[in-house]
């Protein structure tokens, strides 16, 4: 979540001071997909993929009833921890 607003010179709302995430057990969605996905030849493919497309849903659906917008959620700023969690970074 957020931990602060963040302002220009002219005191004009520009978006959102982030924590740190450590990404030491993270991967980008993007190489997620090109790495983990690849592996994948069965039913089992079509589960992880829906389990990450859910965590996904869920994350943005949580950031949105805060009140908040995620103006650039692209497949580089998605990071899935080791255990598949969706954070976006």
């Amino acid at each position: 979540m957020p931990r602060a607003r963040l302002y220009d010179s002219n005191k004009k709302f520009i978006g959102f001071i982030m924590n740190f995430i450590d990404q030491k057990d993270t991967i980008r969605i993007d190489k997620f997909i090109e790495d983990e996905f690849r592996e994948y030849s069965n039913q089992k493919s079509i589960k992880v993929k829906f389990i990450v497309a859910l965590n996904i849903a869920k994350l943005g659906n949580d950031v949105h009833k805060l009140g908040f917008v995620v103006g650039d959620l692209n497949d580089r700023n998605i990071l899935l921890k080791i255990e598949r969690e969706a954070n976006i970074n």
